[in-house]
């Protein structure tokens, strides 16, 4: 299998993947398979006349999860095989050894450890390395050519502190694992096969970098599932929903919702008192796009909340300038009405999803500051 390093190496700018990478067509795809399946054959009959090679091989066999009439037929080749090799007069075959191999990359069950076993035998031997070559080049093709599938599922999932391009190499592995593992003999398009083993890459990443603490998988798939829906949203109506709208949306209920907010390490909702001394939220200090219950509430009403939660000025001079100044422009705290993130992003010098994530590390700060 590709190691990391090799697979980062496929991970190109998003602009390369969608510009310059073309999609291949089923027919293409096919033609690739079949050539990874040819190269492993070959190489395979070449390692199975070495006597203890062949021996080893007999082990994958009664490790294979197939039917019992099958594998009597793979035992079948593997005595012929080493028949001929004391007595090849007896065997009719001309190559047992090609026919063995054919029959194993035929299986319609998973393939992988001994694909795996017949490339780890290569060696040095210059006919072997030109052998796996030509399955490497076969299986780069089919990995670069799907690389559009890949930021395709990692843009599907939002990005909570976490890059994109963080996720699509992530994705890249998935999808070199779905590539050593395809096999074209179950009927079925490898991108049907890679997409699974790309989205479950990418959920792994969310699931080990989002938070200090790693969540079981099943928790980690319901909070994946509340910010999917969330930005989902946004994307739809150029602001965040409220709790309850998000609750509705995933069709959660409201205990478990309330139960996987707070443990998901999900953006800061501003519907939480800003200390343990007094009821006021952040939300009655800064209107918020995010959580906004009622639409009507208009910019000098910020002025208003912020005197109420003791001077929002005071709390804004604590954070460092660049979080001051997206909260003040975003909120319009400056008099010169409210400005979207994408009209925030050039002042400060760094990209839309870097500004947003900026605001809720500036919300996160105020709350921190209300409390000391």
């Amino acid at each position: 299998m590709m190691d990391t390093t090799a697979a980062l190496s496929l991970s190109m700018d998003s602009d390369y993947i969608q510009n310059q990478i073309s999609v291949i067509d089923a027919e293409t795809e096919s033609q690739l398979a079949l050539t990874m399946d040819r190269a492993v054959t070959a190489l395979a009959q070449r390692i199975f006349r070495r006597e203890a090679k062949l021996v080893e091989v007999i082990d994958f066999i009664y490790e294979l999860d197939i039917d019992p009439s099958l594998k009597d037929e793979l035992i079948t080749y593997w005595d012929l095989c080493w028949l001929h090799q004391y007595y090849p007069s007896l065997v009719r075959s001309k190559n047992p050894y090609q026919d063995f191999a054919q029959a194993l990359m035929q299986l319609e069950g998973d393939r992988t450890s001994l694909i795996d076993w017949v490339l780890s035998q290569v060696g040095r031997n210059k006919a072997l390395i030109a052998m796996k070559a030509e399955y490497e080049k076969a299986r780069n093709r089919l990995v670069t050519a799907n690389m559009r599938l890949v930021m395709h599922i990692a843009r599907r999932y939002p990005q909570p502190g976490i890059p994109l391009e963080d996720l699509v190499q992530e994705g890249v592995v998935g999808l070199l694992k779905a590539s050593e593992r395809f096999n074209i003999n179950k009927g079925y398009r490898f991108t049907t096969y890679a997409y699974w083993w790309i989205q479950q890459a990418v959920k792994g990443a969310l699931a080990d970098k989002r938070a200090i603490v790693r969540l079981p998988g099943n928790i980690n798939e319901r909070i994946l599932k509340i910010e999917r829906a969330r930005y989902d949203f946004f994307k739809a109506h150029g602001r965040f929903p409220s709790a309850a709208q998000l609750q509705k949306l995933t069709g959660i209920d409201e205990h478990h919702f309330h139960d996987l907010w707070r443990i998901g390490n999900l953006t800061l909702s501003l519907d939480e008192p800003v200390s343990d001394e007094q009821n006021t939220t952040l939300h009655e200090c800064i209107d918020s796009n995010g959580w906004q219950d009622h639409e009507d509430e208009v910019p000098h009403n910020i002025v208003e909340k912020a005197a109420q939660a003791q001077s929002l000025n005071v709390w804004l001079d604590q954070l460092p300038e660049r979080l001051k100044t997206i909260i003040v422009q975003y909120h319009g705290l400056d008099g010169k009405g409210e400005k979207t993130f994408k009209d925030i992003a050039p002042s400060i010098g760094v990209t839309l999803e870097r500004t947003r994530q900026l605001y809720h590390e500036a919300i996160r700060s105020l709350k921190t500051i209300a409390q000391e």
